[in-house]
């Protein structure tokens, strides 16, 4: 009988799991909370940032911002497996 793709590796116990899945969860909570504050700010970010002369502190701001967005999008994505 074949293994479900979805079962948790041998050797882990409840505890653990529960950890695992609790600590998905608040990625995905944390990532909701970065995507609502761009979703919410990103016409301030347009009259303010993107309509006018871009400067060395433009691109920090836009740097850091951007960056923080994208390292969102990775915490929901799917995680690779660490099985060989």
């Amino acid at each position: 009988m074949s293994e479900n793709a979805s079962s948790p590796p041998p050797g882990l116990d409840a505890g653990t799991i529960e950890s695992l899945f609790m600590a998905r969860r608040l990625l995905a909570a944390v990532a909701a909370l970065i995507f609502y504050e761009y979703a919410i700010t990103f016409g301030r970010e347009l009259a303010a940032v993107w309509q006018r002369k871009i400067t060395p502190a433009t691109l920090l701001f836009l740097t850091i911002r951007w960056t923080l967005l994208f390292e969102a999008i990775a915490l929901v994505l799917p995680q690779p497996s660490l099985e060989v």
